[in-house]
């Protein structure tokens, strides 16, 4: 089956959602091992001191999608 434009298009978005929310999911589990580990430090010192939950990293727009996946059309479209 021949893809049209329109699902080309549609696959690129879903493609370049795909790819920033994976990137937004390892920061954010980053941040949350990050956290986590210095509230086990902080216990192992017995300490009262409350660690800070980091803050979390802004989750890709639809701006971000839309411009990434012109960055992957440009990539797949020139013919070199």
């Amino acid at each position: 089956m021949e893809n049209n434009a329109y699902k080309i298009r549609f696959d690129l978005l879903a493609m370049a959602k795909d790819i920033l929310m994976e990137e937004w999911n390892r920061k954010c589990l980053s941040n949350e091992q990050e956290y986590f580990q210095k509230v086990e430090i902080q216990r192992g010192m017995q300490t009262s001191t409350v660690v800070p939950y980091p803050e979390q990293p802004v989750s890709p727009t639809s701006r971000d999608i839309i411009s990434l996946a012109g960055e992957l059309n440009d990539f797949v479209s020139r013919k070199q």
